[in-house]
């Protein structure tokens, strides 16, 4: 007992191959009948193949119509993601910039607390 695998019946080659067996095995009593079989087979194959055509864009086309608005939505929030943490790392960066001429100009101004000028500095009055 010998089996064979085809590809899936819902392929143009698995299909092919099914029908093809089929008529392969009924055309072989005699010439008459393999006439018929294999003109039987020859259109099944194109209202398989017609099906499978079908088929296809349906589910492809169905199924495309969810896909492509979720692909471009997540690619929205991915995007959007992203400028969210640009802009937040810009504003860090400026508020540390910020906080380190706030601790400068406080030094600075610390500094002259502690030394007043001389005299000869100061300013005519």
């Amino acid at each position: 007992m010998t089996s064979q695998t085809y590809a899936s019946p819902m392929s143009y080659v698995g299909s092919t191959r099914r029908i093809v067996a089929w008529a392969a095995a009924a055309g072989v009593r005699n010439a008459g009948v393999a006439v018929l079989v294999w003109s039987v087979a020859v259109m099944a194959m194109l209202c398989m193949w017609a099906f499978l055509v079908f088929w296809y864009v349906i589910v492809f086309g169905l199924f495309g119509v969810f896909v492509f608005p979720f692909r471009a939505v997540r690619r929205s929030q991915r995007k959007s993601h992203h400028v969210q943490r640009q802009t937040l790392a810009t504003q860090q960066a400026m508020l540390q910039q910020q906080q380190a001429m706030i601790q400068q100009m406080v030094h600075l101004q610390g500094g002259m607390r502690q030394h007043p000028p001389a005299p000869s500095q100061l300013p005519p009055q």
